[in-house]
């Protein structure tokens, strides 16, 4: 029997940072596939279900996320809405002004790593200068028996 793709990795990644996300450890399941036929995808898992990563026409976010998909990698920025929770007076801002998350992960799925980089801009594309963290998540190689073993 073939399989349908050429080339698939699954990675799992987990976080912690008692600062971040209210002490609770996260994780994420995320999948590469090259298939013989179509577009390399990264996906992603929600629940049970593998969703594809960085859909463009997802109404959650601010406006389009964006990604680029290489050779076992990918890059994806998405735009969430968020406010200012302080008076910021240096960049014009109050607290309750509209701004936006910037979120730009980073995926690796040679070298098995997952970055997530974070910065808020004004609705006007004027990234705030002291705002700002940088993820890097520990990731591991998950090896499905309906993946092809390297």
């Amino acid at each position: 029997m073939t399989s349908a793709f050429a080339d698939t990795v699954t990675m799992i990644c987990t976080y912690h940072d008692k600062d971040a996300y209210a002490g609770k450890y996260q994780t994420r399941y995320l999948k590469y596939s090259n298939p013989l036929i179509g577009p390399k995808q990264i996906y992603m898992r929600r629940g049970v279900e593998w969703e594809k990563w960085c859909s463009p026409t997802d109404p959650e976010y601010y406006k389009p996320c964006e990604r680029n998909i290489t050779d076992r990698g990918a890059v994806g920025t998405f735009y969430l809405e968020a406010e200012m929770n302080v008076d910021d007076p240096k960049e014009g801002l109050s607290k309750g002004d509209e701004v936006v998350s910037v979120l730009k992960y980073t995926l690796d799925f040679e070298f098995i790593t997952r970055r997530l980089v974070r910065y808020w801009e004004t609705t006007s594309g004027k990234r705030l200068k002291y705002k700002g963290n940088t993820e890097v998540w520990a990731c591991e190689l998950h090896n499905s028996p309906n993946e092809k073993k390297k």
